[in-house]
């Protein structure tokens, strides 16, 4: 009976020291993957240019007359580069005027700002995107005589053009007609739902439709896309007219959320699209283009070759606009003259009057 209590707890010390090594051993394969799942996803996020002026850099009050600095943040939060870029800076009461800029020697300046270059995420190896930053002058506009203050807010609008890249696996179902359930390693029947690509457009969904003839298989492919940025989608063909307004009289409504559809592969072959550009309605339903392999195609399946998932390969490119929050600066009169001094003016209606300086403002023009 010892002897027998003896063995069963050595085989119960045998079959724990086993399990401990197999769990220590899971545990480090487990640590390796999630140290593996941390490497940086650059085509994730609904986000492009981004601008905006650094709050901090924004005094709360400036004196009317008066020349101020701040800094304008300017970043790629896209995974693809932006060759070129618009910005345009105001204000929400127009009380301030763009006297000059200076930044990096990778932009140039001018009225508007105009950037050469900003790379994406993926080429710039970050998954925060780069960054630049300007410093604008600008200078606070005189008052007429009946407002002492004025409560505006800056902002920036950018205009750029940019790019949506995809890569997905499908599913093709050539499996052929069986009366015995299968277990297949995909389902053509269901949707693709996609969230973000690392761009402000994004496709968002992709049916597979399936289509057998003369012994191949077919497949077609619903592809939806949606605007999921903050901004506005516009013809990337129109993008100095549209953020410039070079032509006021040109009608720029047929020019807003247009998409074109530069390539979709499968396995490395194009297909063709039922249209080269896509003018979104923002009903995701309505919003797709239907893509297959054309007349002729190298590509086939043959029916009853089985059912695997082989990569779709999307590209689009479109203009986008987004404008930061508003920062609130105020603006003061101030004192604007002399104790005392007196001056010459043309009273509203006709005639002429003088002003008197009072308190560092001058009183409204009398006869």
């Amino acid at each position: 009976m010892l002897e027998k209590l003896i063995r069963f707890r050595m085989q119960f010390l045998l079959i724990a020291v086993v399990a401990g090594i197999l769990i220590s051993g899971c545990a480090q394969l487990g640590g390796k993957r999630d140290k593996g799942s941390d490497l940086p996803e650059f085509y994730t996020g609904t986000e492009g240019l981004v601008v905006g002026f650094a709050p901090e850099s924004v005094p709360s009050i400036v004196t009317a007359g008066s020349s101020l600095d701040v800094v304008l943040l300017i970043a790629n939060k896209g995974a693809a580069d932006v060759p070129a870029a618009i910005v345009l800076v105001r204000d929400t009461k127009g009380a301030f005027t763009l006297e000059g800029a200076k930044g990096s020697d990778k932009i140039a300046f001018s009225k508007p700002v105009i950037i050469t270059a900003l790379p994406g995420k993926e080429s710039s190896q970050s998954t925060s995107g780069a960054l630049e930053g300007v410093t604008l002058t600008l200078k606070a506009r005189e008052f007429v005589q009946k407002i002492e203050s004025l409560d505006s807010g800056l902002l920036a609008t950018a205009c750029y053009k940019h790019k949506t890249k995809l890569t997905s696996n499908v599913c093709i179902d050539a499996s052929g007609y069986s009366f015995q359930k299968q277990r297949k390693p995909c389902d053509a029947n269901v949707p693709i739902v996609l969230k973000s690509q690392g761009a402000p457009v994004a496709v968002k969904k992709i049916e597979t439709l399936t289509e057998k003839s003369g012994g191949y298989v077919k497949p077609k492919f619903k592809i939806y896309i949606g605007n999921v940025g903050n901004g506005l989608i516009i013809d990337k063909g129109s993008l100095n007219l549209f953020c410039t307004n070079q032509d006021p009289q040109e009608d720029i409504r047929n020019k807003i959320n247009v998409v074109a559809i530069d390539k979709v592969e499968l396995n490395n072959e194009e297909l063709l699209c039922s249209e080269r550009s896509k003018v979104l309605s923002g009903n995701i339903a309505n919003d797709f283009v239907l893509c297959a392999y054309p007349d002729g195609a190298k590509q086939k399946f043959e029916d009853g070759s089985g059912t695997f998932a082989t990569p779709l390969k999307v590209e689009l490119s479109y203009g986008y606009t987004s404008t930061s929050n508003p920062v609130p600066i105020r603006v003061e009169k101030g004192i604007q003259c002399e104790e005392g001094a007196v001056r010459s003016c043309s009273i509203t209606g006709g005639g002429g009057g003088t002003q008197k300086c009072i308190d560092g403002h001058w009183t409204y023009c009398q006869k």
